[in-house]
């Protein structure tokens, strides 16, 4: 499975202060809330500096993922001392291509997937 390409976008009230240091971090996650799938952490994206809409030319690959687990998608915003969760995606593992909206609770992301 593969996620290509991820952008993130404040709602427009939010873009005056464009100032968050944003990146996602992606794991595969089994109902039960684990953060693996078999033995594979997915990864995580770089993060852009002082950017309200950035996006990712990345690709994850999760060769032990199955139909029926769940993609967990965590948006961040990175700061000195503690990172700021911005908002969580899950998606129902599928076989096919889907893209996906997800709705943060500040924000937007959207991401394709493909399942084979």
């Amino acid at each position: 499975m593969s996620s290509i390409p991820l952008i993130f976008c404040l709602p427009r009230k939010s873009r005056v202060t464009p100032d968050l240091d944003v990146w996602i971090r992606i794991v595969p996650s089994r109902i039960t809330g684990e953060v693996w799938c078999g033995s594979t952490f997915g990864g995580q994206t770089e993060y852009h500096k002082d950017t309200a809409n950035p996006t990712w030319s990345a690709e994850f690959n999760f060769p032990n993922c199955r139909c029926n687990e769940t993609l967990k998608l965590e948006v961040w915003d990175k700061d000195m001392t503690y990172d700021d969760l911005l908002g969580t995606c899950t998606k129902l593992v599928q076989y096919g291509s889907f893209t996906v909206t997800c709705y943060l609770n500040k924000g937007t992301v959207f991401y394709r997937f493909d399942a084979k």
